[in-house]
Parts: structure tokens; C-alpha cells; sequence
């Protein structure tokens, strides 16, 4: 995450969808292994990367329709980094 943030540039804004909390997933009968992540991770993360706590908007959203599939939520995070002098 640290790699994909550093391309951010000064007050730009960073957009990630993921699925939350699971461990695997399928597509087509074959599955997946992923590392579960919630919205508090996504916090962590664009705090220690440079983004302004303040513009943080992470949600959890059920998708229940997909629990079959490995997962039943996903998360939508987005916060934009500090200016470089403002910071």
C-alpha cells in the first residue's frame, strides 16, 4: 500500500474498494486466498502515508447476496494527502 500511496501526488486523492474481513474468495469455481482488511486498516494506512485524517471516508457496505462467493461485505475507502507545505 505504501508503493501505490507514494504516487499520490501532494493533495490528491486515493480511491480503493476491496472486500472486507475475508480470507478467500471464487470466481468461477476457483478460489482466491486475500488478506482480510477492515476499515480501520484502511485508516492506519492513509494516516502513515500522508493523508489528511480529515478527509477520511471509509464505509463498510453489506453485499450479503455474495457470502457464497467468500465474502459478505466490502469496504470503500478514500482520503486525500496533505499539501506538501501544509502538512
Amino acid at each position: 500500500m505504501a508503493r501505490i500511496l507514494a504516487l499520490v501526488k501532494p493533495s490528491g486523492t486515493a480511491l480503493f474498494g476491496t472486500l472486507r474481513n475475508a480470507t478467500k474468495y471464487t470466481v468461477l469455481g476457483r478460489w482466491f486466498d486475500t488478506t482480510p482488511v477492515n476499515e480501520a486498516d484502511f485508516a492506519r494506512v492513509f494516516a502513515a502515508n500522508g493523508f489528511d485524517p480529515s478527509t477520511l471516508d471509509c464505509r463498510g457496505v453489506p453485499i450479503t447476496a455474495w457470502a457464497e462467493e467468500g465474502f459478505d461485505s466490502i469496504v470503500l475507502a478514500c482520503a486525500s494527502k496533505f499539501p506538501e507545505a501544509g502538512r
